[in-house]
């Protein structure tokens, strides 16, 4: 939030977004598959419109508040107030909403979905933490990792994209046919919509070898082109990529520096595939890392 709108928001204000926002990843899916569920008078139904209420109207409070301080402090929401189309003209008032609704939604639940994904993952992995931990520990030695421990870190990045490989956030991506096409022998209209399963592309057998096993280092060298989409790719490929994966590696690397987390229970983690493929509730126990420097908590 800080990045986006330099000055973030109050805990009360950004706890009802959070809580807006996980009624409307909810929502929104069911939609996608379902979209008659709108029509349909259902307490889920009464709930998102009310979530979908909060959101713009947390939504209107902030561009509202960046106005006010009348401030140009090269934040996001600076840029886009600042942005101008071809005519001369500035975004209209939903289209600015809407912008930073998606960048608000884009850059929370992806990263923390993958953050969680990635802590699981390392758990139920000794000889990847055990990687992990001495790389840390040669590094930000238990305090909060910064921009300028990156290069130090070429390890936990890996982690992060191998994650990514297994579980990506935007586990389908979509697209619409400009003109009659044909994919894989079968012909296409123009218009036809396109569903692409992230999920499934990147665990192909012939594209990662052991598709299933959990392996940082098949990123030492990169993925194979094509072959490794996460943030999409193309034209409309996610503008934060680089951003996502940097704050996510940072996220990683201060977390594992100072604790080792453990399952709670036995039983693998089942995929929940709303709007972001999540890993839902999974309760974890932590402990601090014996002989770490203890940084703040946070």
């Amino acid at each position: 939030m800080r990045t986006l709108f330099s000055a973030g928001l109050p805990p009360r204000p950004a706890e009802e977004l959070r809580g807006a926002l996980d009624v409307l990843l909810r929502g929104i899916y069911l939609r996608v598959v379902l979209p008659a569920a709108d029509l349909l008078p259902t307490p889920a139904r009464r709930s998102y419109r009310r979530a979908l209420a909060t959101w713009h109207a947390g939504v209107a409070a902030i561009i509202a508040d960046h106005r006010a301080r009348g401030i140009d402090r090269g934040d996001v929401l600076a840029l886009l107030l600042a942005a101008r189309d071809e005519d001369g003209r500035p975004l209209g008032e939903r289209e600015l909403a809407d912008q930073v609704a998606t960048l608000v939604l884009a850059g929370a639940e992806t990263t923390s979905s993958a953050l969680a994904w990635s802590l699981r993952l390392v758990a139920e992995h000794p000889d990847v933490e055990r990687r992990l931990h001495a790389e840390l520990d040669a590094g930000p030695a238990g305090a909060p990792a910064r921009w300028q421990d990156l290069p130090q870190l070429p390890y936990t990045a890996r982690v992060i994209s191998e994650t990514l490989r297994l579980y990506p956030p935007a586990w389908a991506i979509s697209r619409t046919t400009t003109r009659p096409t044909e994919l894989g022998g079968a012909r296409l209209p123009a218009g036809a919509l396109v569903v692409c399963c992230l999920y499934l592309l990147q665990r192909r057998p012939e594209l990662f070898p052991d598709p299933g096993r959990f392996d940082p280092d098949r990123f030492a060298d990169g993925p194979p082109r094509g072959a490794y989409l996460p943030f999409g790719s193309g034209a409309t490929k996610c503008l934060g990529d680089r951003f996502g994966l940097t704050e996510a590696a940072l996220a990683l690397a201060t977390v594992a520096g100072r604790w080792r987390l453990r399952p709670a229970g036995p039983g693998p983690v089942r995929p929940v595939p709303r709007l972001v493929l999540s890993p839902g509730p999974q309760p974890m126990l932590l402990g601090e890392r014996a002989g770490r420097v203890s940084g703040p908590a946070g």
